[in-house]
């Protein structure tokens, strides 16, 4: 299946990478949840948004990759 999270980073050069989980991580301590960087990510994605309906385990998944990002450098 596709994955949100690989989708967004794909291309993506190691300096955009940095900056993306800098930013990522930055809305975090915010109080922005993982799960709303998701919700929004998909929104970006309107094609994958039929995927994620109902499908609480590729949403788990999705959150694990995104945090694993995060966590990442």
């Amino acid at each position: 299946g596709k994955s949100i999270v690989g989708i967004y980073l794909e291309g993506c050069s190691p300096e955009e990478k940095k900056r993306r989980r800098r930013d990522g991580n930055t809305l975090l301590q915010l109080g922005v949840s993982p799960e709303m960087v998701l919700t929004e990510l998909a929104s970006l994605m309107p094609e994958l948004q039929p995927i994620m309906v109902g499908r609480d385990d590729y949403k788990k998944s999705e959150l694990q990759n995104l945090e694993q990002f995060l966590k990442e450098g």
